[in-house]
């Protein structure tokens, strides 16, 4: 069986040139999907690999997003 692979907000970010704040803001929105790695509310964020990689496919390049 495979293991799903998950990257973290901060990497994410770095991968997509944007800012944590950025990807935070999009997961509120709802444009990003994501889990929780535990049961606790304070549970660290984590985005499976293939929306990351979706994420980071349909971002303009070379260009910043201010208004989603």
């Amino acid at each position: 069986m495979k293991r799903k692979q998950y990257v973290t907000i901060e990497e994410l970010a770095r991968r997509a040139g944007r800012s944590d704040r950025v990807i935070r803001y999009w997961i509120k929105l709802g444009l990003i999907r994501h889990e929780r790695d535990g049961l606790a509310p304070g549970s660290r964020i984590i985005i499976p690999l293939e929306e990351a990689d979706r994420i980071i496919s349909e971002l303009p390049q070379g260009e910043i997003i201010e208004n989603v």
